[in-house]
């Protein structure tokens, strides 16, 4: 466990929603001890590592989880009680592989964004001129408290991406005049102020942007795609 802020509570270990142990967090090894979990022959067992948070006192601080697969980090027994090693694995019996969990940044609100729809249609062909309308339509959900996001207004804060090699980002230091040409933003989120929208904890907003694709001249394929949203 990489825990260097100590924010961990604790260290559980799940079989699907049946809790087989739990532990106190640390900055290093987490052991599990004196379980009795069954792995039949031919068959897969999924297991879960989740962590009880304590309170925050800054938020954005970071953990991760990686289980080795060796006799120093895992100890398991075949049918016949004999310890399984991480080198004598001629019969096949051994332990072996490594499950790495991806960084997670904890927070004590946070929106959860869920993606909705996206598409796009050719409204020119004319070669390497083609243009085209797409949409990219997401929700925002507030968890653990209320979520603010900026507004179109501020384009520094929401970037598109229009695809071509030859092109960059669509935003207030680009300008218009790249691959995607125009584009617009609205959202069911409650306005705050001129820059910034409101979605309140535990609600859900939807945002719809919507541009206009040429490939201006240049040869390739032409996309639109959200790279930067706050």
């Amino acid at each position: 466990m990489t825990d260097a802020d100590k924010i961990v509570n604790a260290v559980k270990l799940y079989d699907g929603s049946t809790l087989l142990a739990s532990v106190a967090g640390a900055n290093g090894d987490v052991t599990f001890s004196n379980l009795s979990i069954l792995v039949a022959k031919d068959t897969t067992k999924t297991l879960t590592i989740k962590v009880d948070l304590k309170p925050l006192a800054a938020e954005g601080k970071l953990i991760a989880a990686t289980v080795t697969g060796s006799a120093a980090k895992v100890t398991a027994f075949d049918s016949a009680d004999a310890i399984l090693s991480a080198t004598a694995c001629n019969s096949g019996e051994c332990i072996t592989g490594t499950a790495t969990g991806k960084t997670l940044t904890a927070y004590t609100k946070a929106p959860l964004l869920t993606f909705v729809s996206a598409n796009i249609t050719k409204t020119v062909q004319a070669g390497q001129d083609d243009q085209a309308d797409a949409t990219i339509v997401f929700d925002i959900t507030a968890q653990g408290g209320d979520i603010y996001f900026k507004s179109n207004t501020t384009l520094a804060t929401i970037v598109i991406d229009d695809g071509m090699a030859t092109h960059n980002n669509f935003d207030a230091a680009n300008g218009a005049d790249k691959g995607v040409g125009t584009y617009t933003f609205a959202s069911t989120a409650e306005v705050y102020d001129a820059n910034t929208f409101l979605v309140k904890s535990g609600q859900t907003a939807r945002v719809t942007i919507s541009g206009h694709v040429t490939t201006v001249g240049a040869t390739g394929y032409t996309n639109m795609a959200l790279d930067e949203f706050i």
